[in-house]
């Protein structure tokens, strides 16, 4: 119904591995691509390169991975109860 306010629900789990995923893949690759470089080539320009180079496919890594999971149900969040619209309009809930 219109108005209502909704308590949704969010495994944890969920909320802290994908955290983890979506700062420290792009973070991991970025670093990886920089020491790659640094130790195959020993220029700083091509470090910075690589660097970059890893921070972008980190980047596509996390979207493909998203992409991939947006429709699994065990993720998906849920709703745990929904209110009156009378009662919605003055309450405001953070869990």
């Amino acid at each position: 119904m219109v108005g209502q306010a909704l308590e949704i629900g969010i495994p944890n789990d969920v909320v802290v591995k994908g955290s983890l995923f979506i700062y420290l893949c792009p973070l991991l690759s970025l670093l990886f691509g920089g020491a790659i470089a640094e130790h195959l080539f020993g220029k700083e320009w091509l470090t910075i390169c690589f660097g970059v180079l890893g921070l972008g496919i980190g980047g596509l890594l996390v979207q493909v991975v998203s992409k991939h999971l947006e429709n699994k149900p065990n993720i998906q969040p849920v709703v745990v109860t929904a209110t009156d619209p009378q009662e919605s309009i003055s309450t405001v809930r953070l869990i």
